[in-house]
């Protein structure tokens, strides 16, 4: 569970990022 969770905050993270830099 932690690790799916985890999981999902690094993708939301990551796509934020790549959001910003679009």
């Amino acid at each position: 569970m932690f690790v799916v969770s985890e999981r999902i905050m690094l993708s939301k993270s990551v796509s934020l990022l790549n959001f910003l830099k679009t």
